[in-house]
């Protein structure tokens, strides 16, 4: 081997020869550790950004959304749950200002859902209401519609 290098370069002495072999072996080193670093950074990169993201998002297994509540109908007042513990139970009570409040039992199912009719119920076209639904897991979503401003009474000054 340093014959075939001493032929390529004749006028390189032997001791400067070792040295320039110890530097470009050294050199060639630092690059592989250089490429090696600059490979595992941009993993390490990339695999902070998929976390954040998927954390973000909500996508990590077992990672339940926030519980909410949607008004389906309101004459039957009926109410969709979703974002619950699954199979969890869950009390539903619905406030309005001047009746006695209504409270429904229900389980949510394996997906965290659930509906719920309040038969019997009659909401005015002005009167506003509260529906609260909290979970024995400690899930709470509420869902408000104050009275209408129209219906709002007039103030006296």
């Amino acid at each position: 081997m340093r014959r075939a290098f001493a032929l390529l370069t004749p006028y390189v002495e032997p001791a400067s020869l070792r040295e320039a072999a110890r530097l470009a072996h050294l050199t060639i080193i630092r690059f592989v550790e250089a490429q090696v670093r600059v490979k595992y950074l941009t993993a390490l990169l990339l695999a902070g950004l998929a976390a954040a993201l998927l954390a973000a998002t909500g996508a990590f297994a077992g990672v339940a959304p926030k519980p909410r509540l949607a008004l389906v109908r309101s004459q039957p007042l009926t109410v969709r749950g979703h974002g619950f513990h699954a199979h969890e139970r869950v009390r539903v009570v619905l406030r309005q200002a001047s009746r006695a409040r209504v409270v429904h039992r229900v389980r949510a199912g394996r997906r965290g859902r659930f509906t719920t009719t309040f038969g019997g119920v009659t909401l005015g076209r002005c009167g506003g209401f509260s529906v609260t639904a909290t979970g024995r897991a400690g899930s709470r979503a509420t869902l408000k519609r104050p009275p209408l401003p129209a219906c709002m009474p007039v103030r006296a000054y």
